[in-house]
C-alpha cells in the first residue's frame, strides 16, 4: 500500500487479515498442502527479499523461523495467493503485501484483536 497505507493503518489491517486467514488455513490443511505451500514460500521469500545471491532453503527456513509469526503468515498468504489456494473463509481474498518482512513490527496485538 505504500506510505499512505502505513500512515492510515491499512498495511497493518491487511497484514493482520492475511495472518489470521493463513494461520487458520494451515490449521485446516493436509500435510501435502502444507508442503506445497512451504516450497512456494521458500521461493517467494527469496525473491521478495531482493537477495542477489540464492540462499540455500535451509537458511531461508531458518530466517523465516526466527521472524515474527505475522511475517511468517503473510508469506504463507503470499504463497497461497500465488498457488491459487483460496482463503479458508468464504467471500474473502488474500491481500497482496509488497514485503512481508517490513510488515512484522507494524502489526500489534491491538491490530489483530481490535476492541
Amino acid at each position: 500500500m505504500g506510505i499512505f497505507g502505513s500512515l492510515f493503518g491499512m498495511d497493518q489491517l491487511n497484514g493482520a487479515h492475511n495472518a489470521v486467514m493463513a494461520n487458520y488455513l494451515l490449521e485446516q490443511s493436509t500435510s501435502a498442502t502444507r508442503i506445497t505451500i512451504t516450497k512456494r514460500l521458500l521461493v517467494l521469500s527469496t525473491s521478495d527479499r531482493g537477495d542477489e545471491m540464492q540462499l540455500p532453503p535451509e537458511e531461508i527456513a531458518e530466517s523465516l523461523n526466527s521472524s515474527l509469526r505475522t511475517v511468517q503468515m503473510n508469506f504463507v498468504a503470499l504463497a497461497c495467493d500465488n498457488l491459487g489456494i483460496a482463503p479458508p473463509v468464504p467471500n474473502t481474498f488474500w491481500i497482496h503485501m509488497n514485503n512481508p518482512y517490513l510488515l512484522g513490527h507494524k502489526i500489534t496485538k491491538t491490530t489483530l484483536m481490535p476492541h
